[in-house]
């Protein structure tokens, strides 16, 4: 009875725990992991790109650029190992894994190609594979957090 009488703001208060209890995984409370303080420049570049939190795979996104920053070794066998592990951190299938970011890559390109273009600091002239936009994003994150420290 309560869900029914919540209204405006208090229906987004409804929705993020909504949100929570299905993506847990986003929002790890107390995760002291090395992606940690790397989060927000991660979401300030997902969003320049075009890759928004409302869209689907977006948590599998995040969950990748997480796991290729702190296990970069995975990414030298994609369909082996990081597809699959992404897909459990996310609780889906590794073809849905690969699939949400091989949408977000084309997103991301579609929208602002010469970010990715000036992330990766050399021209690109066509859009990249997954496992290349994944390590452009950890390559800008980890030069980010060089730079700051």
């Amino acid at each position: 009875e309560m869900l029914r009488s919540l209204v405006g703001s208090e229906m987004c208060i409804r929705d993020r725990s909504i949100s929570m209890k299905r993506y847990p995984y986003i929002y790890r409370k107390g995760a002291k992991s090395m992606m940690e303080p790397m989060k927000y420049e991660l979401e300030e570049l997902l969003y320049q790109m075009g890759i928004y939190l409302v869209q689907a795979g977006y948590a599998v996104v995040v969950e990748a650029a997480a796991l290729a920053v702190e296990e970069p070794e995975r990414l030298q066998s994609l369909t082996q190992e990081f597809y699959p592990e992404v897909g459990r951190r996310c609780r889906c299938t590794w073809n849905c894994a690969e699939r949400s970011l091989r949408t977000a890559t084309a997103q991301a390109w579609e929208c602002n190609g010469a970010l990715i273009s000036e992330l990766a600091m050399r021209k690109i002239t066509q859009p990249p594979t997954a496992g290349d936009f994944l390590c452009i994003l950890r390559h800008a994150l980890l030069r980010k957090k060089n730079t700051e420290a």
